[in-house]
């Protein structure tokens, strides 16, 4: 399935290794790091944005999805060219002459224009094309044979992704036509997300990054020195959301939506379980907004419920339905 923001993970363990190799400063203006983007004016504070506030989603830049001209555009787009996709830069161009939604630093906004800007900076300073970097420190490591870059509308065992038949990105009930491809180029999405990706995949690659397993060094005390609040009970950093009021115990994990498919990975490093749940149907949902509705949540959280019973990590009062 397509695996949406779980991808961002990947960017923000770049970016880690870039930090543990003192190529990237947290604090340094990303304009130091893209000397060629005067573009980054017509941003709102462009020129005082950091990488802090991108990989920490307080940059204060608005979330492209959520901008109507973006959606209109790529609905356009996929009726005139289904093969072709807006760039990075030409996504975050949608964000150009608006005004920020805050300063950075002053709030917390989740970002997929964030997170691209944040990878034209990874590049830039790293010299090493985003998926080329990707399949080389993580997926061949750690053996994620399911796990491909999104850069064309085919891969072997896509499974079909449902939306809901009036939903509100104006898209077909069913987004894999009758050839096996989407019906859209899915390359749009680069270091917003950028992969297709199964469950156990997400699973194996879940517990590397949270356990301190993805890179060499200390990366970890890294992340829990640099997280922003998010909301009441979860903290976000480097394509992690933390939270210590979870029913299961402190957990480390991230969520993903894009149409058609729900993904998420989850590790509770108390009881050593790492588990990644995906879904290929939404439903009617207001995709305006990062809080879904629906069976997401509640499947998710029935199948880590099932694990750690089946597991023997706690004494359930009940033996959950298993349908």
């Amino acid at each position: 399935m397509r695996g949406g923001s779980t991808g961002k993970s990947y960017l923000g363990a770049l970016a880690l290794r870039l930090i543990l190799d003192g190529r990237l400063d947290l604090d340094k203006p990303i304009r130091e790091y893209l000397p060629d983007a005067p573009w980054l004016r017509r941003l709102g504070y462009g020129e005082q944005i950091t990488m802090r506030h991108l990989l920490m989603h307080s940059s204060g830049l608005d979330d492209w999805p959520k901008i109507p001209e973006a959606i209109e555009a790529m609905n356009r787009q996929i009726k005139e060219d289904p093969d072709a996709f807006f760039t990075p830069l030409e996504l975050i161009s949608f964000s150009f002459d608006k005004p920020a939604l805050f300063p950075p630093g002053t709030g917390f906004s989740y970002s997929d224009t964030g997170y691209l800007l944040a990878g034209l900076v990874v590049e830039a300073i790293s010299g090493e094309q985003f998926y080329d970097a990707v399949d080389r420190l993580f997926i061949e490591a750690f053996d994620l044979d399911y796990t491909r870059a999104q850069t064309s509308r085919r891969v072997t065992g896509l499974v079909q992704g449902h939306m809901g038949p009036e939903n509100t990105r104006g898209l077909p009930s069913e987004l894999v036509g009758p050839d096996g491809q989407l019906i859209y180029n899915p390359g749009y999405e680069w270091t917003g997300g950028g992969f297709f990706t199964n469950a156990r995949d997400l699973a194996r690659w879940g517990r590397a990054y949270c356990s301190g397993k993805a890179l060499a060094g200390d990366y970890l005390s890294i992340i829990r020195a640099n997280l922003a609040t998010w909301d009441e009970i979860r903290t976000y950093g480097f394509g992690l959301t933390y939270s210590e009021d979870d029913e299961f115990g402190a957990r480390c994990a991230h969520g993903g939506w894009t149409p058609g498919y729900l993904s998420e990975f989850r590790h509770y490093s108390g009881s050593n379980l790492t588990i990644a749940v995906q879904l290929n149907g939404v439903g009617n949902v207001n995709h305006n907004t990062t809080d879904l509705p629906g069976p997401w949540p509640q499947f998710t959280a029935h199948a880590i419920e099932l694990a750690i019973i089946r597991l023997g990590l706690v004494r359930p009062s009940r033996e959950p339905d298993e349908e």
